[in-house]
């Protein structure tokens, strides 16, 4: 998802994630990846259209409930075959964020 323009939020976050935690350059992109997957599948159940992360903005991350995200894991189980493990991870940089 590199090339999508992402979102200010989450680019912060994942600068914060670097500079103060001391993440490594690989989770830091895989948290970038489960977030931005995350936006993406709750726009696509909400409706919205979007060219880029923009949508993504405070009020939206706000909006989000424990519902998305319970639909989100049943999406990745059941039509990525995401293993347990993958799905853990996405719960993680998910909770943390």
């Amino acid at each position: 998802m590199q090339s999508d323009k992402s979102c200010a939020v989450v680019e912060h976050y994942l600068a914060y994630l670097k500079t103060v935690k001391g993440r490594s350059p690989n989770t830091i992109l895989e948290y970038r990846v489960d977030l931005l997957q995350f936006f993406r599948f709750t726009a696509n159940e909400r409706g919205i259209s979007f060219a880029d992360f923009h949508f993504a903005d405070l009020g939206f991350i706000r909006s989000i409930q424990l519902g998305d995200m319970y639909a989100f894991l049943a999406y990745c189980q059941e039509t990525l075959n995401a293993a347990p493990n993958t799905r853990y991870r996405k719960i993680v940089s998910i909770r943390q964020f």
